[in-house]
């Protein structure tokens, strides 16, 4: 049957305004570019707005409810993404969701269709490309043909047990990988919190100093970052480039993260393929830093490339937990945006990195930081690995399942899933 056979409701979603207005109500949006990080349970990077109440009792968002990315979109990655909406998502929340005005919501019909199972269906035609013929751009921006492939696209139901069984074989996948991202936002939250005691409230071990104004504590000198991290160390030449290689833009990476990273041959890398990546860097991307998007790399393969888009952080006598949790501080995207140039793209050159200002504090003190936060984050780090193995063997399960090429009942989770493993 059509897709559109299922559905009882669709509607576009709202961006509404960032400050309350008369007869507005504070909800969250999704976008597509928190799809992914909202599949693993992680809420806390989607907007705050604020939306006429009319459309909020309108478009509300319901579990089971998928939406859809219908504008948007960029090279290599077409609109037509999809997530599926949870008990659990709307829960961590804690205030009405609406998708953004990029999207639509998907409602189905009660008895019709699995929701959990129609959105892996359409998850299987984005992953094997279904979705492109569906796009066009006109104006710069791709959309997507909602209209054209709801009405034309058929979708072959099994039976409601087989429905159930690969939606709940699928989700295993997801659960572990959501409490894995817990995991994460616990140690990276330890990290973060213990940053800011020692070195910005200034309570670390055996502090007996009370600050006056704009003071720093005995010992602490006043440098520049350049001072204890190399800027771009390590850049490939064109013959150097290994062959095949994972190379990582600035479009795979979030806050604090490392979204993924595209396998390509040499000859297909585009020309920024050049920063090579160490143990213990930070990357941050150089254009737009208000979205800072950067990472803390540990333990890369050795043909992993970053784009010349990204500055790559070198610790010189630092633990890397510093440096990372020092350029993670909203005051540095500050201070990176006050020195960007460009109205539409603002970017940032290697200069104004090694120029931030950062309050040094005595070497024992920086070791003992690192015994603590480093172990940390390279288990947050392990953890993320973790996530990774866990969505390829998901996706590789994907097709098979929803063209019955691979049977539910032969399916043992038990050989699939790992087993809990020290880091």
């Amino acid at each position: 049957m059509r897709l559109a056979d299922l559905i009882e409701a669709t509607k576009d979603g709202e961006w509404g305004s960032g400050e309350p207005t008369a007869g507005s109500v504070e909800v969250a949006i999704i976008r597509g570019t928190d799809f992914a990080s909202a599949s693993r349970g992680v809420v806390s990077r989607l907007p705050v707005r604020y939306v006429a109440s009319r459309h909020v009792a309108a478009k509300q968002l319901r579990p089971n409810d998928i939406i859809i990315e219908t504008a948007g979109g960029s090279r290599g990655r077409p609109t037509g993404r999809t997530f599926r909406v949870t008990d659990e998502f709307l829960e961590r929340c804690a205030r009405p969701v609406l998708c953004a005005s990029f999207c639509r919501f998907i409602r189905l019909n009660t008895g019709g269709a699995d929701a959990a199972y129609v959105y892996w269906w359409l998850q299987s035609l984005y992953a094997a490309g279904r979705m492109t013929a569906f796009n066009t751009q006109h104006t710069g921006v791709s959309r997507f043909q909602w209209t054209v492939f709801a009405s034309s696209t058929r979708i072959a139901l099994p039976t409601r047990g087989i429905q159930l069984g690969v939606a709940c074989a699928l989700a295993a996948f997801d659960e572990l990988i959501a409490i894995s991202e817990r995991r994460i936002e616990l140690l990276e939250d330890l990290a973060r919190s213990l940053y800011c005691e020692w070195f910005m409230r200034y309570r670390f071990p055996g502090a007996d100093w009370t600050s006056a104004s704009g003071e720093s504590p005995p010992g602490w000198t006043a440098g520049r970052l350049g001072d204890v991290a190399e800027i771009n160390a390590y850049t490939a030449k064109g013959n150097e480039l290994p062959d095949p290689l994972r190379y990582v833009d600035i479009s795979s990476v979030s806050p604090r993260r490392i979204e993924e990273s595209r396998v390509l041959s040499a000859a297909e890398a585009p020309g920024r393929a050049r920063r090579r990546l160490r143990d213990g860097d930070t990357i941050w991307a150089t254009v737009r830093p208000n979205r800072r998007s950067h990472a803390l790399v540990h333990d890369p393969p050795e043909d992993m490339i970053a784009s010349t888009g990204f500055a790559v952080l070198t610790p010189n006598g630092i633990p890397a937990a510093f440096l990372f949790e020092y350029t993670s501080r909203p005051e540095f995207a500050d201070y990176l945006m006050g020195r960007a140039t460009g109205a539409a793209y603002p970017a940032v050159r290697p200069p104004d990195f090694e120029e931030a200002p950062v309050l040094i504090p005595p070497p024992d003190l920086l070791a003992a930081f690192g015994d603590l936060a480093d172990p940390a984050l390279r288990l947050a780090s392990h953890f993320g690995r973790q996530i990774a193995a866990l969505a390829r063997t998901r996706d590789l399960l994907l097709p098979r399942l929803i063209t019955g090429r691979l049977d539910i009942s032969d399916v043992d989770l038990g050989d699939l899933l790992p087993a809990e493993t020290p880091a």
